[in-house]
């Protein structure tokens, strides 16, 4: 797998390239930004200061995963 990526790079053009290697850390943050609305949504019964703590824990939580995929 990894020796597709690299031919990928070395062989298309690198708009197409960074497209293509791009989308699965696309879907994964919008899958996580979809998380958070269903976990915000289930949290909200608990109170105004549940909802705070997730909103602030979000940001957070993306930095994380960004990080996590670009390795």
């Amino acid at each position: 797998m990894n020796e597709n990526r690299i031919k990928i790079l070395k062989e298309e053009n690198i708009d197409k390239a960074l497209f293509k290697l791009g989308i699965p850390m696309v879907i994964s943050l919008l899958v996580a930004a979809l998380y958070n609305v269903v976990d915000t949504y289930f949290v909200s019964g608990l109170g105004k200061e549940a909802v705070a703590a997730v909103s602030v824990a979000f940001p957070i939580q993306l930095i994380f995963l960004g990080i996590g995929l670009t390795f």
